[in-house]
């Protein structure tokens, strides 16, 4: 039976863990996949991924606390199968690490943002790329997200096609070809996880600027995050 293929490439602190779980079971929420068709790959703990592609319906690759341009061997391995998939046209979804993994695996490059961190509750300006997008379509042009994140797409692999930018970060979102995008932002994140990431990195936030109680004072949940994930899901079940 095809599956999609949910590759987790780092763990959330341990006490969300306790309290809300970890980043697959957020993704698993808001999908609504069955269990049945999701397979779990820990990647960052060195599980393999599959050889061959026959079963897999679908990727999405999370976000981690790691950062791509420290080019660790299991990140590496993995770029090199999302290649793959990419080239195979399954549907494939990258999320902040993943969003900067497939870029960087597509020939594109990563670095830390000479903007600083991004955190928080912020704007991002859907172009008119959007319009016909199937993740992206018939979405208001200004969309409310939560960003968790230091490292960037600095520039961009051949042929990608830029969805959403705001001043802090040049490429939010991006297509390449019809079946792979990246988002930067966080779609899984909700206001109770994101005044949580703001409380447990508060001294590092600070240190770079941010005002971290109006951040937390802005948390709130954001609805369109669901909405994207559905449609990726949508797309992906035709293929199970």
């Amino acid at each position: 039976m095809k599956k999609l293929f949910l590759v987790k490439t780092g763990k959330t602190f341990p006490a969300l863990i306790k309290r809300r779980g970890d980043f697959d079971q957020w993704f698993i929420q808001c999908l609504g996949f069955s269990p049945d068709h999701i397979e779990i790959v820990e990647v960052f703990e060195g599980e393999p991924l599959p050889d061959e592609l026959d079963d897999v319906a679908g990727v999405l690759v999370t976000g981690s606390p790691a950062m791509v341009t420290d080019r660790e061997r299991w990140s590496e391995l993995t770029a090199k199968w999302l290649c793959q998939v990419h080239q195979s046209s399954i549907p494939l979804l990258g999320i902040c690490y993943g969003h900067q993994l497939i870029a960087h695996a597509l020939g594109g490059k990563v670095a830390n943002n000479p903007n600083g961190f991004e955190a928080g509750i912020v704007e991002i300006h859907l172009n008119e790329a959007c319009d016909t997008d199937i993740l992206l379509k018939e979405l208001p042009k200004t969309l409310s997200v939560h960003a968790m994140h230091r490292q960037v797409v600095v520039t961009l692999p051949p042929e990608t096609v830029i969805l959403a930018s705001n001043p802090h970060t040049d490429y939010q979102a991006y297509k390449i070809g019809e079946t792979t995008w990246g988002l930067q932002f966080h779609p899984e994140f909700d206001a109770d996880i994101m005044r949580t990431y703001l409380a447990e990195r508060e001294a590092v936030f600070i240190k770079e600027g941010i005002d971290v109680e109006t951040a937390r004072q802005n948390a709130a949940d954001t609805p369109y995050g669901d909405m994207l994930l559905k449609r990726f899901a949508t797309l992906v079940q035709t293929r199970i």
